[in-house]
């Protein structure tokens, strides 16, 4: 085969129409705002003992309640180090 047939057999092939692998989707970035969760109900049991950013650092949560309440309680962290970890880029 001559190099030119080659060349010409190289370019129908990337041409093809195969589909090319899509490209790694970024690491979204940590939200920075301040996270939200507390207890609520006239329960005495201690239900939230997690660590939260809280928009300046990472703090531990402790509260009592029934149930916990916010839009952020899915999302708290198991230790200091974690929150430290994932909330690293954000500046106060």
């Amino acid at each position: 085969m001559t190099m030119s047939r080659l060349a010409a057999l190289i370019a129908i092939a990337s041409c093809s129409g195969a589909p090319s692998p899509s490209p790694t989707p970024p690491i979204a970035a940590p939200t920075c705002r301040a996270q939200v969760c507390h207890g609520e109900g006239d329960c005495d049991a201690i239900i939230l003992q997690r660590w939260a950013w809280n928009g300046t650092t990472c703090v531990f949560l402790e509260d009592s309640g029934c149930r916990s309440a916010g839009p952020d309680c899915d999302r708290l962290y198991d230790s200091q180090a974690s929150c430290a970890a994932a909330t690293r880029t954000c500046t106060p």
